[in-house]
Order: C-alpha cells, then structure tokens, then sequence
C-alpha cells in the first residue's frame, strides 16, 4: 500500500481551555489510586500521566467548576 500525505487539520474556531484546566490532576489522581488498586503501581503512574480529565476542559470550557466534576469523573474511567 503506498503512504499518502495526510494535511493537518485545521478548524476555523479559536483554540480555547477552560482556565482552571490543571486543578483536576489532584482529584484525578487520587481516584485513580482509590479505584484502580487492581492495577500495578507503575500502571497507575501511567494512567496518571494521560491527563483524561484535561478532557473535560476541552469539552465544556465555559462549564463551572461544579458541573465539571462528575464529567471529569467520567472522562477518567
């Protein structure tokens, strides 16, 4: 199979994150250590490192702090 060049996407609306987008890490780890005792330590430290709640400030940047919480809660299982 021949390799094509593929053009980057580009979309005509701004780039934007929440500004709090860094303040769910804490949480995210710390439910990660409570509900994924079934993984290793090194497979934790991982999942850790991906940032899936990050997800959620991308997602819904103009929802509150509050209303973030359990879609962040999701993003990260």
């Amino acid at each position: 199979m021949k390799q094509q060049d593929v053009p980057v996407l580009q979309y005509p609306w701004t780039y934007e994150i929440g500004p709090f987008s860094q303040s769910f890490y804490e949480e995210q780890d710390r439910w990660i250590d409570t509900d994924y005792q079934f993984m290793s330590e090194a497979t934790r430290t991982k999942y850790k490192k991906h940032g899936l709640v990050e997800a959620t400030f991308y997602m819904f940047p103009a929802a509150s702090t509050k209303d973030r919480l359990p879609i962040a809660r999701a993003d990260s299982i």
